[in-house]
């Protein structure tokens, strides 16, 4: 009977570790539900995003911090998966957004831009037919979590 509590109590405890790990691992949620998401806040990580990358993991994406709110374009050079873009103001709301943004792994790929008044500080890039799927839409706001800006 030892041995078994001794394993629940272990058992327990690893259970707990995780839940704190997964818990601080950086999130954009819009309403509901969450993305855990890879960080791109340097020139070189917002040039690279997600160039090369044979796949995403379900609820996974990449969200592009800027120091400014501007217009801005991104292409999908190198991409190897489709993508949803969404373009997300200084007030942390959806601007804009572009469905299922194609691969492009040839020269003279398409570059995606939001409208002129759609000025960006953020974007969130997310797998195709995610946005449409959970019922997003412009005007919905997102959260950041364990993200420092």
């Amino acid at each position: 009977m030892r041995y078994a509590t001794f394993f629940g109590l272990a058992g327990l405890l690893v259970f707990s570790l995780l839940l704190i790990a997964c818990s601080q691992s950086p999130q954009a949620c819009v309403n509901d539900k969450c993305f855990d998401v890879d960080i791109a806040d340097e020139p070189e990580e917002h040039t690279k995003g997600l160039q090369g990358r044979d796949e995403l993991g379900y609820n996974s994406g990449m969200l592009f911090i800027y120091n400014e709110t501007r217009l801005r374009g991104y292409w999908m050079k190198d991409t190897k998966i489709p993508l949803d873009i969404i373009w997300i103001d200084e007030n942390m709301k959806i601007v804009y957004h572009y469905e299922n943004a194609e691969p492009c792994l040839k020269s003279g790929c398409v570059a995606y831009y939001p409208p002129n008044s759609a000025n960006s500080r953020y974007a969130l890039e997310i797998n195709g037919g995610m946005f449409k799927k959970y019922g997003f839409k412009d005007g919905d706001e997102v959260v950041l979590q364990n993200i420092q800006i």
